[in-house]
């Protein structure tokens, strides 16, 4: 890879700074990061609302997600609704110029998962519609008097608009063997799109200044897996499940448009480029789930999970992919009430399967690792059954924001969540 630092010193002052921002940082930092923390998102009002703490509890259609061994354990035909009625996340780079912070953030209305339980005997059937990352952004930044050196960057503008997301759809098959134990499978189609568009302004020192436009376009699809095991009695329960995943087509296209205009010149010096960025192709660890639940009476639930993601090697390293790291993820869950209302809560980690970035190096991506906590309330009067609540994510990491620095950045993030869903018996 090289010495950054040493690389950087050969460049003209007015180039180091002109790159400084470069908007791929930025804009490739949130795509990858939905794909380095796993847990950004929990499917099913009731399961994030016990902080996913549900491979061993699996009770309704989001096992189809957690654990489709479940399925079986559902008493009836059903119809399951899980609205994300708003969900906002913001990171916060710390003194990325002259000290000041640099900020992206998103806020979304979107279904978060939509499921359906049928029964035929000892064999369940399961179908779903899953969002598992969401963002829609536009932003305007305006940094001014960054340097009074002639021909280097006095001041910097940018405008940027981005919307992604990430599905998965398919259905599910649980077989019950016993009144205890049961086994079950998903099979899903996933596809992530990431469009954004990115206008920079950069004014020189002396009357210079850079324009620069970026476009880009990911499509990534494949097929994924959802295996796993139950035995349930009515004390406690134990739960393992599988969760691997294959590409079927990444598509990501990167357009740059460039105009220079500096002191002196007559005619501006315009350069337009299109990449197929690979750094952006999918990534897709295998993750393995064991949980126990404990219910001593009717009206008190613990759930704990531990989650195992499996790190994964990018092939595209010199066209800035990334690795993935083995990582350790848990959660933990608590039900209490009785059949009209229960009162929810979870703790959980979501965190990065990157590492922390090196100073040796630069290009590296954000790292932040989260904790979650989540709250709300289920109800069921005459048949009416719901849950309302609200999970919040707070983390803290690094990043490498300035292009071809190797400078790192304190990063804050956070992720709040406002869930509310419905359950409708067929």
């Amino acid at each position: 890879m090289g010495n950054p630092r040493k690389n950087l010193k050969k460049l003209p002052a007015v180039a180091v700074i002109c790159i400084a921002f470069m908007q791929a940082n930025a804009s490739y930092a949130d795509a990858l990061q939905s794909m380095a923390n796993q847990r950004s998102s929990l499917p099913g009002s009731r399961a994030a609302l016990m902080g996913g703490a549900f491979t061993a509890v699996a009770d309704d259609s989001s096992a189809s997600f957690y654990n489709p061994a479940g399925l079986s354990h559902i008493k009836e035909n059903r119809l399951e609704l899980s609205a994300t009625s708003y969900r906002a996340s913001e990171l916060v780079y710390h003194e990325t110029v002259n000290e000041d912070p640099f900020q992206e953030r998103s806020e979304m209305i979107y279904p978060s998962f939509v499921g359906g339980t049928s029964k035929f005997g000892w064999l369940t059937l399961g179908y779903s519609f899953m969002s598992l990352d969401a963002r829609n952004i536009y932003q305007q930044d305006n940094f001014q008097n960054i340097s009074t050196v002639a021909g280097v960057t006095n001041s910097y503008s940018r405008t940027y608009q981005e919307s992604s997301t990430y599905i998965w759809a398919g259905g599910s098959a649980s077989i019950r063997l016993n009144d205890s134990l049961s086994f079950g499978s998903s099979f899903f189609y996933y596809q992530r799109n990431i469009k954004f568009t990115a206008n920079e302004i950069i004014s020189l020192n002396g009357g210079g200044i850079v324009n620069i436009n970026d476009t880009l376009n990911t499509v990534n699809t494949g097929a994924s897996n959802v295996s796993g095991v139950l035995w349930k009695k009515p004390l406690f329960a134990l739960g393992l499940s599988v969760k691997t995943a294959r590409a079927t087509s990444d598509k990501s296209t990167l357009h740059i448009d460039r105009i220079e205009f500096s002191e002196g010149d007559t005619t501006p010096n315009h350069t337009s480029t299109t990449i197929s960025h690979k750094a952006l192709n999918e990534l897709n660890p295998t993750t393995y789930n064991a949980g126990i639940a404990f219910k001593p009476t009717s009206w008190f639930l613990l759930s704990a999970d531990a989650h195992l993601h499996e790190g994964v090697k990018s092939t595209y390293k010199l066209d800035g992919g990334q690795d993935l790291h083995t990582t350790l993820d848990y959660s933990i869950g608590t039900a209490i009430g009785g059949e009209t209302l229960t009162v929810m809560a979870g703790y959980f980690t979501n965190n990065s399967m990157f590492k922390s970035p090196d100073p040796s190096f630069s290009g590296q991506p954000l790292w932040v690792n989260y904790i979650g906590k989540s709250f709300g309330l289920s109800w069921n009067f005459s048949g009416l059954r719901g849950q309302v609540g609200y999970v919040l994510q707070t983390g803290s990491g690094k990043a490498q924001i300035r292009s071809g620095d190797p400078d790192i950045q304190n990063v804050d993030g956070t992720v709040e969540t406002v869930v509310v869903g419905g359950t409708v018996p067929l």
